[in-house]
């Protein structure tokens, strides 16, 4: 956080972690971010948590940690391209994150030659964010095989024609 002051950066992105003596106890993951997002709003800082590793791969724990820490400091960084296995999974975690959203990641994996996504349903998950009133930044990132610059150019123009 304080290194996002230095930065000006209006946001941080904290992984969940999960205990390996009972992966389904948040005790200590809801007290980490009750703290991190206090202390964020102490500085201007928003703490967001992706669906990346730990806790926040399981919908149902990652929303148990966000209504009970309970804090409009901290929010959710949905990723469309993460530790969704099915579409039923990414809409169902997607539409649980976007409420809460402050930033989101609009991943994309593979492509074919003409530029067109085969991994997932972006232009749905765009829809999904829309449903939910989200009005944040959309971070591209790509992940595929390939050359990143075309990833890039073709995640950013179906961005914009997802967006119109």
């Amino acid at each position: 956080i304080d290194v996002a002051v230095v930065m000006g950066s209006p946001s941080i992105r904290c992984n969940t972690g999960r205990s390996r003596a009972n992966p389904k106890n948040i005790d200590g993951t809801v007290k980490s971010y009750r703290e991190l997002a206090e202390y964020g709003a102490g500085k201007n800082v928003r703490v967001t948590i992706e669906n990346h590793e730990g806790v926040s791969t399981d919908m149902a724990l990652l929303e148990q940690l966000l209504k009970t820490v309970n804090h409009p400091n901290l929010g959710t960084c949905p990723d469309f391209g993460n530790t969704f296995k099915t579409e039923e999974q990414r809409h169902a975690g997607l539409t649980m994150m976007f409420p809460y959203a402050k930033i989101c990641h609009a991943k994309t994996l593979e492509f074919n030659a003409t530029g067109e996504m085969t991994s997932f349903d972006f232009p749905a998950c765009i829809a999904l964010a829309e449903k939910a009133g989200f009005t944040g930044v959309y971070s591209i990132e790509f992940e595929g095989s390939g050359d990143p610059m075309q990833g890039v150019a073709w995640t950013l123009a179906m961005l914009k024609k997802a967006l119109t």
